[in-house]
């Protein structure tokens, strides 16, 4: 009789993550920000559309959800959590940069990296100030300091809510931000936390209860560069060596159990790499279709003008739904809008 399959208290199996979704640019004054939630929400807009390639994607907020591998992974089961915990480790990101910095700040060789780590609520504590060391010496692995001499990038994280794998969730947040903000890297910082525990062994993507239940917990990091988009880059596969940036670990634990965390670490990282590669490549087709769409009302902007003039082409084109005789008129009707003044 075959053995039943060990399932965590939320019903994953050891090596399967939380649900992963991202907002790319949530901030409006920031340079480049970041929004990355890995857990559940209660209450969902709406169902959103899955991708070919396993995530989904919603246009109108420019964010994306990676799909459930399995059943188990769709409607997690609450726990009783005390304090903030709220079954989902959301983070928020801004940079804030390339620019100008003080003169006591200032490197004449490479880019001088300030990060900022804001709790959810009170002030800093000992952890959070480690945190800000921590993430700072990782990001000067990952960017390319020596082609901005004399400026620096300021990085805001600003933790939204914690259940586990806290440290992982904001070096994502963080990678994506440096994307939208334009940031030269070597390559993307993808992070996963691991932690053993008691009669189940390692566990991807821990949650908070997981983590204080724990023998041995883990952060660890990768730097993955190179392939097409939807395939696996060199440096990710088991037979390669991986680019280690990060690693932080704690706890009682062997040798091949500290091996065993790193591997499970980095399956859980290709993951992570995968998704955000996928959600990278969605925000860039919704900037080429929006050019599409610009060109063409330019185009068409400019035909009316040579046939009416710019006051006939302001007439015709004073709502955003486009020129008279495709519809706008229903669209307005239906939204509410005020009828043109006729001339």
């Amino acid at each position: 009789m075959a053995a039943a399959p060990v399932v965590r208290t939320d019903g994953r199996k050891p090596a399967m993550m939380r649900q992963l979704k991202t907002e790319r640019d949530p901030l409006e004054r920031a340079h480049g920000s970041a929004r990355w939630e890995q857990g559940t929400h209660s209450h969902r807009r709406r169902a959103p559309f899955i991708h070919p390639r396993g995530f989904a994607f919603d246009r109108r907020h420019r964010t994306a959800v990676s799909a459930p591998s399995a059943p188990s992974c769709g409607v997690l089961t609450d726990p009783p959590l005390p304090r903030l915990c709220t079954d989902r480790s959301v983070v928020m990101a801004a940079v804030y940069g390339p620019q100008q910095v003080l003169a006591r700040k200032e490197d004449v060789d490479k880019l001088a990296i300030e990060v900022c780590w804001r709790p959810p609520f009170g002030l800093q504590t000992p952890a959070d100030v480690e945190r800000e060391t921590t993430l700072r010496r990782t990001l000067e692995q990952i960017v390319l300091t020596s082609q901005m001499p004399r400026l620096g990038i300021r990085v805001v994280v600003q933790v939204i809510a914690q259940d586990g794998s806290l440290e992982a969730c904001a070096m994502n947040a963080t990678c994506h931000a440096l994307m939208d903000a334009g940031i030269p890297m070597f390559g993307t910082l993808v992070a996963a936390a691991v932690a053993v525990v008691p009669g189940i062994g390692p566990c991807a993507d821990p949650t908070e209860d997981e983590e204080l239940g724990s023998t041995a917990r883990g952060t660890f990091a990768y730097c993955f560069r190179g392939g097409k988009p939807g395939e696996v880059p060199k440096n990710a596969l088991a037979q390669h060596e991986c680019d280690v940036v990060y690693t932080k670990s704690g706890g009682s634990m062997s040798e091949e159990e500290f091996l065993g965390m790193a591997v499970l670490a980095r399956d859980a990282c290709v993951e992570v790499y995968m998704f955000m590669r996928a959600a990278v490549v969605e925000w860039e087709e919704d900037v080429e279709n929006e050019k599409t769409r610009l060109e063409e009302r330019c185009k068409a902007v400019a035909a009316a003008i040579e046939e009416h003039g710019v006051d006939g082409a302001t007439e015709i084109f004073r709502f955003p739904y486009g020129p008279k005789g495709t519809g706008y008129e229903a669209k307005r009707k239906a939204e509410g809008e005020p009828a043109p003044m006729e001339t």
